[in-house]
């Protein structure tokens, strides 16, 4: 701060003080008064570096009764410590548009709580397995084993570790395997392999991952570094509320959106490598909202993802890749928010009572093909045994025990 503003500040707490006759004074209240003043003189900037990062005292009280008699200890820890890196991911490390759209709902990140240090998911080889528990906790999401060589306990207790922190374990395997997916499934393990017809088909279909190497069980290739740095979700029903019925306007706030996340990776991708030098991954992108435009407006699904997948190959200095699913939680928070900043009926024209759309669906068999061209993060699809069978030259992977 430049000192004669800070000296302007300094003479207008100490006339506060004067005023208001506090008596004692602590530093909390000093910090509140001061943070006061220089929002009060446009200073957000130098408050956002001094505020406190944390949770109110009445939260903390509601938390520690809601839990009286549990002894979630490990829960209670994480809740605590999650509030102060979120907010300080929110006012220190995303740059001001990426924050501001944020807390409005247009954009969503994954793993707030971790963001700073922590990639969105990681694929072990056979070798790594042992720095799985190391690192657990610098992975957001998702743990993802390649053709692991462990028996059955080993794997049921590196799941066990993997759970106590809130992640999913998963097995890659890259050739059919016989014989894994019934304990598995006991164990919460998910499974991706390649398919072919001596899958059994699940009763609901199978889960179809149209996607290149290794992958997540949410159909996220990791490439050759082995990591997905981070995953954001874009709210295309707000942009679209937002565009006052201009396709335009609302193909250009799409674009400048993109650019808004592309900015936040960047910062992530610099602050990453504090923590995993040398170890840079991919970003991936995905829609929330797309089945609604595409039957309550009128879009075309492979149009819009084949504009969203254009404005992601365009950007620099990340890769950002385009996938399939946003999670269901960024989908209900933006459904929640729309509603508070454009009104509750302004969102049921669009959706009714339903949810958001957490996925990009595809209406036939011939249209996943068409599709997987441009969801370079990966095209997630339910599909019968007869489309699956129109879909075998693509190679495609299979989620069990999902």
């Amino acid at each position: 701060m430049p000192p004669k503003a800070a000296d302007k500040i300094v003479k207008l707490f100490e006339e506060k003080l004067e005023e208001l006759k506090l008596g004692e004074l602590s530093a909390p209240l000093i910090r509140e008064m001061v943070n006061a003043l220089l929002v009060e003189h446009g200073l957000l900037e130098h408050r956002n570096k001094l505020a406190r990062l944390g949770m109110p005292v009445a939260d903390v009280d509601r938390m520690l009764s809601e839990n009286r008699g549990q002894r979630n200890f490990m829960s209670l820890m994480a809740t605590t410590s999650a509030s102060v890196f979120r907010e300080y991911v929110v006012h220190k490390i995303l740059p001001r548009e990426a924050a501001r759209l944020y807390l409005l709902g247009t954009i969503d990140f994954e793993g707030l709580e971790t963001w700073c240090f922590s990639v969105y998911s990681r694929l072990y080889l056979p070798d790594l397995v042992r720095t799985v528990i190391g690192e657990v906790g610098g992975v957001e999401a998702e743990v993802v084993l390649r053709d692991p060589d462990m028996n059955e306990d080993m794997l049921m207790l590196l799941s066990d570790s993997v759970r106590m922190f809130g992640r999913r374990l998963s097995i890659f395997y890259s050739e059919p395997r016989e014989n894994t997916s019934n304990w598995l499934a006991e164990a919460e393990i998910s499974v991706i392999r390649p398919f072919d017809k001596t899958v059994m088909q699940p009763v609901d279909g199978f889960l179809l991952v149209m996607a290149r190497g290794a992958v997540s069980s949410e159909g996220h290739p990791f490439g050759e570094a082995g990591i997905i740095s981070g995953k954001a979700s874009i709210n295309m029903l707000n942009l679209f509320l937002k565009s006052g019925n201009s396709e335009r306007k609302f193909w250009d706030n799409l674009s400048e959106t993109v650019e808004t996340v592309a900015a936040a990776f960047t910062a992530k991708k610099r602050f990453l490598q504090r923590f995993w030098p040398g170890e840079e991954g991919s970003y991936v992108v995905s829609l929330v909202g797309v089945e609604q435009l595409v039957t309550k407006q009128g879009f075309g699904r492979v149009e819009l993802v084949r504009k969203a997948a254009q404005e992601c190959s365009g950007v620099d200095d990340v890769v950002v890749l385009l996938g399939s699913r946003a999670s269901r939680r960024a989908a209900d928070r933006m459904k929640r928010l729309d509603e508070l900043s454009l009104g509750v009926r302004e969102v049921e024209r669009m959706t009714g009572d339903a949810q958001y759309s957490s996925d990009v669906v595809p209406a036939s068999s011939n249209e996943a093909r068409e599709l997987a061209r441009y969801f370079t993060g990966g095209l997630v699809a339910k599909m019968n045994v007869k489309e699956a069978e129109e879909l075998l030259d693509l190679r495609p992977l299979v989620v069990l025990s999902s």
